[in-house]
Order: C-alpha cells, then sequence, then structure tokens
C-alpha cells in the first residue's frame, strides 16, 4: 500500500458489473436515478430519484437509509429495509432491478469476500426463490407474458365477479372494503376454500402472525366455511411473491396455494417491482394446472384493478395538494393525471407581480404578546392577495413573510398575462383601500404591488429534496425592486415599460372597455439596479374609491405632461403643469421634491434618469 486514500479505506458499494463508490469515515453518499447522486443508476427505471443513502460514523460501521420514506423497496441481505439499517459485514443491496455489494474497508481488495444472501436474493431471476424460505417443489411462476397466455374458463362467472369489482372499490374504508373484496375473489375462484388480502408488516407491529422483520399480516380473509376459522399463511409463498412482484403458484398440505402482489400505488417506474400487498387463495381440489392458471389469471387482473383505483386515488390526493397552489387553468393544462415532467422549469414570457404589506413591523409590535392574532391578521391580507391573483389566473409561486410573490405565462403561453396581472395587482390595492374600519383584520395595512413582464424560468424549482412551483430570473427581480419604488413614488402599485405597454395595446384594441388606466411617472434607476427602467403606475378607472379612482382622465394626461418635460429637461414647463394638480395625489411629491432641490432648473448633463436609493 502506498499510503494514498483508496478503496481499502472505506466501504465501497459497488453495482453488479458496474461502477462503484468509496464511503470514507465521515462522508454521507446518495444512489439513484438522479444526475445529482453519487452513485448513479440511470437504466433502472424501477429506482428512484434518490433510492437510499449511505454514511461511515466510524471505519466499522456503515448505515444505510432509505431515500424514498418506504415508496419504493430497498433490500439488504434478503430482508426490507424500513428506514435504516447498520452493517459492519458484507452485504447485497436491491432496489429496482439493481443488485449491489456492499465491502467494509478491510474486505475491499478481498475478492474471496462471502457476500450473504446470493441465493434466492429478492427479485433475481430464481423463480420461487424466497429471502425467508425455500417454496415447496413444483412452485410456478406467473409473469405477464405468461398470463397473456392462459386461457380463460368460466368467463360467466368471473365476469359477473369482476362487474362488482367498482361498487366495491368505492366503499369507504377498509373495514368494509377488504371483506367484500374478498367475498368477490371467492365467487370468482370456484375451487378456492379461502381467499385472503396479506400484506407485509414490520417486527413488532400489531397484527404480525409470526416474528420476524417480514411478518404477514392478514388484513381481511373469507372462507367457504368460516367455522374453520382464518387460513394458515403459507409465509415463504407470501414472501417470495411480493419480493419478485410476480404471481406464484405452490402446492400446499392437502392441496395448493397461490398469491398474487398488489403493485404499490407509489412504486415509480413499470413492470414487476416488489410490493407489499396481496391477495392469497387457497384450497385442495385437484383441478389442473390450465385451470389453476385460469385462476390465477383472473385474481391477477382483480389486483391490477385494485392497484390502479389505488393509484388513482393517490393522484387525486396530489392534485388536491396542488389545486391551493395552481389556478384551474394550469391544473387543466396538466391533466387529469399530473405528471412531474408537466412541471419542469422552463423558459417563458412572465408577468410577475411582487405584493408586500406596509405596517406590518408597526402591527407586529402591538401584537408581540398576541402571536396567534398576529398570526390571523396576517393570513387575512395574504388571502386577499391570493384571491384576486386566483380570481386573475395567476400562479402564487411564494410567499415571503408578509409578501406574496404570483406569475401568469406559464405552463402555457399567454399572450394576455400582462393585463391579467395588473388588473389583479389593481384590484389587491383596492381591497386594501377599502378595509379601514377599526374592527377590519386589515385595518392599518397598506399595500405596495411591483408588475413587471419579461424573460423568466417558471415551474417546479428547488432541490431534489425540496421544491416549490415559482418563478425565477431577472424580472421577477425587477417586480420586486418596483414594489420597493411605491413608498418613494408615493403610489400603490407600479409597473415597468413592458406592462404598461401591454394594457394600453390591451386599451386601443378594446375600444376602451379595459378597466385600468396607466399613468407615466418617469424614468428611474431602482436600488440595487445598474438599468434605468420607465415607470407608470396602473389605476383603476375614474370614479369614487376604492373601487375607482379620483383621478380625472384629465389629470392623468396633465401629469403625464410633466412627467414628459420633467424627463426632457424643462424642468420650468413640468412646475408649471404641476401647479393645478389636485391636492390628493401623493404622487406628484416625488417630482416636486426634485424640482425644489434643483431649483426648477436640470442639472448639467440631465439623462431624464433618477435614481432611488430607497428600496
Amino acid at each position: 500500500m502506498s499510503g494514498e486514500p483508496g478503496e481499502a479505506d472505506g466501504w465501497t458499494i459497488a453495482v453488479d458489473g458496474g461502477r462503484s463508490l468509496t464511503v470514507r469515515p465521515g462522508e454521507s453518499r446518495s444512489i439513484g436515478r438522479s444526475a445529482l447522486c453519487d452513485l448513479r443508476v440511470p437504466s433502472d427505471p424501477r429506482l428512484s430519484r434518490v433510492h437510499f443513502r449511505v454514511s461511515v460514523g466510524d471505519a466499522d460501521t456503515l448505515t444505510i437509509r432509505d431515500g424514498t420514506d418506504g415508496r419504493n423497496p430497498l433490500f439488504c441481505n434478503g430482508e426490507r429495509v424500513h428506514g435504516t439499517v447498520h452493517l459492519q459485514d458484507a452485504a447485497r443491496l436491491a432496489a429496482g432491478r439493481t443488485r449491489f455489494r456492499v465491502r467494509p474497508p478491510a474486505a475491499a481488495e478481498d475478492e474471496g469476500t462471502v457476500f450473504p444472501g446470493e441465493d434466492g436474493f429478492p427479485g433475481d431471476d430464481a423463480p420461487g426463490s424466497s429471502a425467508v424460505g425455500t417454496l415447496s417443489e413444483g412452485a410456478l411462476t406467473f409473469d405477464a407474458r405468461t398470463l397473456a397466455g392462459v386461457a380463460v374458463t368460466r368467463p360467466d362467472r368471473r365476469f359477473e365477479a369482476v362487474a362488482r369489482l367498482p361498487e366495491v372499490l368505492r366503499t369507504p374504508d377498509d373495514a368494509r372494503r377488504l371483506p367484500a373484496l374478498c367475498g368477490l375473489l371467492l365467487a370468482g375462484v370456484q375451487d378456492a376454500e379461502a381467499v385472503a388480502v396479506v400484506a407485509r408488516v414490520k417486527q413488532g407491529e400489531p397484527g404480525a402472525s409470526v416474528p420476524g422483520a417480514h411478518a404477514v399480516q392478514l388484513r381481511s380473509w373469507s372462507g367457504r366455511n368460516e367455522l374453520n376459522g382464518p387460513p394458515q399463511v403459507p409465509q415463504e409463498l407470501i414472501t417470495a411473491s411480493l419480493n419478485a412482484g410476480e404471481a406464484i403458484l405452490s402446492p400446499s398440505v392437502g392441496g395448493w396455494a397461490f398469491v398474487v402482489p398488489i403493485a404499490d400505488a407509489q412504486s415509480e417506474g413499470s413492470g414487476t417491482a416488489p410490493a407489499d400487498r396481496g391477495l392469497l387463495v387457497l384450497g385442495s381440489n385437484a383441478a389442473g394446472p390450465a385451470e389453476r392458471a385460469a385462476d390465477v389469471r383472473f385474481v391477477s387482473l382483480v389486483a391490477e384493478i385494485v392497484s390502479a383505483a389505488d393509484r388513482s386515488g393517490r393522484l387525486e390526493r396530489q392534485a388536491a395538494t396542488l389545486r391551493p397552489f395552481l389556478p384551474p387553468r394550469v391544473l387543466e393544462a396538466l391533466g387529469e393525471s399530473p405528471d412531474p415532467a408537466a412541471l419542469a422549469p422552463a423558459e417563458c414570457t412572465a408577468s410577475v407581480v411582487f405584493c408586500d404589506l406596509r405596517g406590518f413591523s408597526r402591527t407586529s409590535e402591538e401584537l408581540s404578546a398576541d402571536l396567534p392574532a398576529l398570526l390571523a391578521r396576517v393570513s387575512a391580507a395574504l388571502s386577499v392577495m391570493t384571491h384576486r391573483i386566483r380570481e386573475a389566473g395567476g400562479v402564487t409561486g411564494d410567499f415571503l413573510g408578509d409578501a406574496a410573490l404570483a406569475f401568469w405565462g406559464w405552463p402555457t403561453t399567454d399572450p394576455t398575462a400582462p393585463l391579467k396581472a395588473a388588473t389583479a395587482a389593481v384590484r389587491i390595492a383596492g381591497d386594501f383601500a377599502a378595509r379601514r374600519d377599526p374592527g377590519d383584520p386589515l385595518a392599518g395595512f397598506r399595500v405596495g404591488v411591483g408588475v413587471a413582464t419579461g424573460p423568466a424560468v417558471a415551474g417546479r424549482i428547488g432541490t431534489e429534496d425540496q421544491a416549490k412551483i415559482t418563478v425565477f430570473g431577472p424580472t421577477a427581480n425587477l417586480a420586486s425592486r418596483l414594489e420597493g419604488l411605491c413608498g418613494p413614488l408615493r403610489v400603490p402599485v407600479v409597473c415597468d415599460a413592458a406592462t404598461a405597454d401591454a394594457v394600453l395595446a390591451a386599451q386601443g384594441a378594446s375600444a376602451g372597455d379595459v378597466p385600468l388606466r396607466v399613468r407615466p411617472l418617469g424614468t428611474v434607476r431602482p436600488a440595487k439596479m445598474q438599468r434605468a427602467v420607465r415607470v407608470s403606475e396602473l389605476l383603476p378607472p375614474h370614479g369614487p374609491a376604492p373601487e375607482g379612482s379620483p383621478l380625472t382622465d384629465r389629470d392623468l394626461a396633465r401629469y403625464a405632461e410633466a412627467v414628459a418635460a420633467f424627463t426632457a429637461g424643462d424642468w420650468p414647463r413640468a412646475a408649471e403643469v404641476l401647479q393645478d394638480h389636485p391636492a390628493f395625489d401623493l404622487a406628484q411629491d416625488f417630482l416636486r421634491v426634485r424640482l425644489a432641490e434643483g431649483h426648477r432648473t436640470a442639472p448639467p448633463g440631465w439623462d431624464g434618469v433618477i435614481r432611488v436609493d430607497e428600496k
């Protein structure tokens, strides 16, 4: 040995016939399909993105942690890993179709290392093998191709049973659904004496029928003569079938038995995979193998339908989780079966709204001794924002304390995105302005809203471990900066030129039916930005507050004239136009202060850009 770090200094995890990974004391590594994994196996669709993690606390112990929260099986020496397992000797791992050899430091270069579990390892090609024991001689394994070639017998009886299945699956709880399922199977398999739904349970959990790391629980059962009690549990047969993910028929004492796995609703990938549940059928009739094979095919069909129903329920729960964050338009675009790929980050032209509460600091001080009350008030404020965002078809991308980020233009291109974002922004500002009564949860709160339109990346953004559906890029940053200008500019809603131009274009195309108005505010350079931005205010139509604005169209036109003169360097003209401007309009203070500071004279080299240091 040269003394340089090598395999002998750490534990080695090697893919059979492929790459290997060395883990030394103090290190932690990940294994799975993801490109971010330290040991990547992209060719196995049954592996999770991060299937498991390994770490070494000291030179003698390797810790293996299931990275799927139990959704996808991981086996160590034939036993399923539930959470964490600690190794001090060589071992064999199985995940999906992939097999791994684990070697401790002392054995890293020893080709004679003995790996336990070489025979009958879960999912290996030896049909009928088991990590717990050996099946009876004559056991038959049925894969999908074999079952497809099996002739259907007694079709009337079986069709009648399958026709009852939808009603059984609609039963809301397992206490009634599982017995009904067993009764259905008993009716469809004429020679069966007993039928059961079986499931793995961890050692020590209630319901385990035998001791061991993978005991089997009878979840429910039904028999021709229930006075005989529940059926005997063929432990080896059930474990072998669930491990292989395939149906297995085996002779048993006084008859026959077969198990058909129910594919896990949360398993990733396709094809056979280890399962945690199955359907057990037992009988004593000496019918030939063709009849038994037909029974296996029928029960396999039922198992597929049960699995599909479970998967559909899981997808519905996923969709229900997404609904609070996505508007109906986005959910429709994703379809009835949300595909994670549809949420992948994508470049788009987005309109982004950044909305921040004003008055939060003062309120938080007042309610520092009553945090639940503070939370209730902030939640009410955020609810106003999200209601208007969803109403306008936007996606709420994030909550940042007392602020909300929303966007339009993803997952499908939307040319009306700027108008929708502007509408939501103005309505949010109007809602806060309307709720000033002392007893209202929004009393004391004001709002600043920035709206920007431009290139962005939107979708599922984050890490493998945690992500959110949001928007990222310079346009999102600009929306935040524009919100910061609401204070200095003395207006509630500020937008960039792209948004303002889109709203004006929509007004022109609709003959003035767009219930928004745009007022130029000038060209500014926001804090922490190098480029200048032409900014405008978004306002509702003229009318009584809060649904409308007291400023008339003439007032806005005169103010736009003052801004144009100010930008062009004709400050005397700008001051003259502002002389008869309504005193209640606070926006004019922004120009008046600068006109006064310069004594109504533009400075030498004036470029029309106002530098704003405050955010």
